[in-house]
């Protein structure tokens, strides 16, 4: 492993995917930093149009680009396709990344810079909209209130504490939750994401309060990135408050793993990997 120079060589990119057509703009200016960095890219195809997603990766130029198809599928979970494509790394970081975020090389020599050496993970610190905004949090670009910051601290049992933050200011610019830049190590020794959360929300937010109450990982926010606007998806607010009872009835259990184990074997026959 390459730390202190050319790091980014060994991270893999896993980006879970199923016909976001927001690929089509986040991909080609993603592919810069890929190719330049030779960062391993991995997309993960649970239910999407194969066809599809092929011309979308063939038209961003983006060389080497490793597809896991995961076939048969009856609906798109995006922590199944996390933990798929962290299994099928080759690399000692992943990097979750959604299809609709574009990055730049220099988050993520500053991220590996900031982690090496440390129990630490990395989220981004700021997501700015490309396209007409849309709020997740009401705000008024014209109001007094410049930002609504939202923080969640949960205390343990085990003595761990974890700690996440959600903000929005009056111009739709958030914190990022989805992008997290962990040790494949880490990411396995939690079992990673938990594919019982089904739909949109709280997913990402599981995972990081996981790495530190499992793990006892620091979480380090830095950098900005860019959303690919759209409109969010019909049922996310009903799954968001679902996915949040779920999660912390576990964290009462005490069940602070992912299923990472039960997904990769579950689907092993069902994956098909493609080099574009």
């Amino acid at each position: 492993m390459r730390e202190e120079t050319g790091a980014l060589l060994n991270v893999c990119v896993v980006i879970p995917w199923c016909n976001r057509a927001e690929l089509a703009r986040s991909l080609p200016e993603n592919a810069t930093w890929l190719k330049a960095t030779q960062t391993e890219l991995i997309v993960v195809n649970g239910g999407g149009d194969m066809n599809r997603l092929r011309d979308l990766v063939e038209a961003s130029h983006c060389a080497g680009v490793r597809v896991l198809d995961i076939q048969g599928v009856q609906y798109f979970n995006k922590p199944e396709c996390l933990n798929v494509g962290a299994r099928f790394s080759r690399a000692d970081w992943v990097f979750t990344l959604d299809a609709d975020i574009i990055l730049t090389a220099e988050f993520l020599d500053a991220a590996l810079q900031e982690l090496v050496g440390g129990n630490l993970f990395a989220t981004v610190k700021e997501v700015a909209e490309l396209g007409p905004e849309i709020r997740i949090l009401p705000s008024d670009p014209h109001g007094a209130v410049m930002q609504r910051i939202i923080t969640t601290t949960v205390v343990h049992e085990n003595g761990r504490t974890a700690s996440i933050e959600y903000s929005v200011d009056k111009h739709g610019t958030r914190s990022g939750v989805g992008p997290v830049l962990a040790r494949r190590e880490h990411f396995i020794g939690i079992q990673g994401l938990n594919s019982n959360l089904r739909g949109w929300g709280y997913e990402d937010f599981d995972f990081q309060i996981r790495l530190q109450l499992g793990l006892g990982l620091e979480r380090v926010s830095l950098g900005r990135a860019q959303h690919v606007s759209h409109p969010p998806a019909p049922s996310a607010a009903l799954s968001h408050s679902r996915n949040i009872a779920t999660a912390w009835q576990n964290y009462s259990q005490g069940k602070l793993e992912g299923t990472f184990d039960s997904d990769v074997a579950r689907l092993k026959d069902k994956i098909v990997e493609l080099v574009l």
